[in-house]
């Protein structure tokens, strides 16, 4: 059964998106994040399967919630609009491509 790692509160409390955001977000798109975030964390179990034992147990490692939480962030600033001239969309996507760099290297036994 799948897992959705990144709580909503998860998401307000590590991703680079306001509280208030999350939550206009939510309202906008009511249980939006909470499908991204399942999306998110079942992609990524179905690639970890093979060499992990996943779904991980709750509580989950914060490594993991925290680059789902970024990989969330990200889909939903796609989703939402992003204003390409904010300084903050390098740092959202820095911590996006830093979460997809995550997961290879989980794959590629760089980290475990």
């Amino acid at each position: 059964m799948a897992v959705a790692y990144a709580s909503i509160d998860d998401i307000k409390a590590l991703g680079t998106i306001p509280s208030a955001e999350v939550d206009a977000f939510e309202t906008k798109y009511p249980g939006r994040i909470v499908k991204i975030s399942l999306s998110e964390s079942d992609d990524k179990d179905s690639l970890m399967r093979p060499r992990y034992g996943v779904p991980f147990p709750s509580p989950f490692p914060p490594s993991i919630v925290k680059h789902i939480a970024a990989l969330v962030v990200w889909r939903m600033y796609l989703i939402k609009g992003i204003n390409p001239t904010t300084t903050q969309l390098a740092e959202i996507k820095a911590m996006n491509d830093d979460a997809k760099a995550f997961f290879e290297d989980l794959l590629t036994n760089k980290r475990q």
